[in-house]
């Protein structure tokens, strides 16, 4: 069905009602939920590391299920666009899960804030909960809070001239043929007139076929103000779909993402997403990571325990494989960095380092 395949009328009345919802719901809000669910989709499919003897236990909530509820990738989609888009989330441990909360309110003290009122979902903690306890991420970024408290009143703005443009260029307006005067100044004509004309009216703002009796006395005619409903509303739409893209566009400058990746531009995109990872996605790694590492205890830290994130940047390792030769084979640098540089695992060996084309021990004398 066609948004605006109705009468003239009821067309006119439903794109107002729709521009009206539009202000009320705020496009801005869309617009940001475009840009921030693209943000949040590419982290979720961040792998944790953590080179601890318990590694498989640490990162088994992290990288597999955080809780019962949500896989690893939902939960962290989760966290990022909550991240972005209040500039702050919390994650509590509950019952060996991580659950991210709804809400919160943070007391900050010098001597460590503490967390109360924590909702999830339609859950309550009865109880507080010290820094230390949690999981606290901020993202600061003020350009966009100011852009998300400020901006959106004056393209409300925008909105409102389109709106009231689209009630001139599109109202109904008709004559209704009167009968002779002495008819006319029948009070009891008069009554029936008026009932007459508002069941029409009324008629015409609900349903979407509407039938006019006239007679030979009465005569019903609309006048137009220019221009098709069909062109009118196709500009109107057009206008509105604009807008968001605006929104979009500036969303995207503050937050750091090149528009044609939201856009599904074809210029470019794989230096488009390794800049967009580099710049946006390894920022909110090091934002996670650096709280999980907050979170270890001053033993297990100068024992040297540390998490850390893989990238997920695009690389073709086979296009890199004869750089990676040189890096190798001269020594400057051992497998494991490289593979750690490229987001694998360490290997039995791998620290070791390397030296001439046939690979043999850094120091070891080449057997003839």
């Amino acid at each position: 069905m066609k948004l605006f395949g109705k009468t003239k009328a009821v067309g006119n009345v439903e794109a107002i009602e729709i521009a009206q919802n539009i202000n009320s719901l705020s496009a801005k809000n869309l617009a940001l939920d475009i840009v921030v669910s693209y943000v949040a989709n590419i982290f979720s499919k961040t792998k944790f590391k953590f080179n601890g003897n318990d590694a498989v236990n640490r990162l088994y909530y992290f990288n597999r299920s955080p809780n019962v509820n949500q896989s690893a990738q939902e939960f962290w989609k989760t966290v990022a666009y909550e991240l972005i888009s209040k500039g702050e989330a919390l994650v509590l441990p509950l019952n060996k899960q991580f659950f991210l909360a709804d809400s919160f309110y943070r007391e900050e003290k010098i001597t460590g804030d503490i967390f109360k009122n924590i909702t999830i979902s339609e859950w309550m903690s009865p109880t507080d909960y010290k820094r230390e306890d949690v999981l606290y991420f901020r993202y600061k970024n003020k350009s966009l809070e100011s852009f998300t408290s400020t901006l959106w009143e004056e393209y409300g703005n925008i909105l409102g001239k389109l709106v009231t443009d689209q009630k001139k260029a599109n109202q109904v307006r008709a004559t209704f043929e009167m009968p002779n005067k002495n008819e006319i100044e029948d009070k009891e004509f008069q009554e029936k007139t008026k009932k007459f004309v508002g069941k029409i009216i009324e008629q015409i703002r609900k349903d979407p076929v509407v039938i006019i009796p006239t007679s030979q006395s009465t005569k019903y005619d609309e006048q137009g103000t220019g221009g098709s409903t069909k062109s009118s509303n196709s500009s109107y739409v057009t206008d509105i779909e604009k807008m968001k893209d605006m929104f979009i566009n500036d969303i995207s400058d503050l937050i750091g993402v090149p528009r044609d990746l939201i856009f599904g531009g074809k210029a470019d995109n794989e230096k488009n997403y390794n800049l967009f990872v580099e710049t946006v996605i390894e920022h909110l790694q090091g934002i996670v990571v650096s709280e999980l590492n907050h979170s270890l205890s001053p033993v297990e830290f100068k024992n040297g325990l540390k998490y850390s994130a893989k990238s997920v940047r695009y690389r073709d390792i086979f296009s890199l494989s004869t750089s990676i030769d040189k890096l190798v084979s001269s020594a400057t640098f051992n497998r494991d960095e490289v593979r750690e540089e490229l987001g694998f695992d360490s290997i039995p060996g791998g620290s070791e380092f390397l030296i001439t084309k046939n690979y043999m021990k850094y120091g070891e004398e080449e057997k003839k």
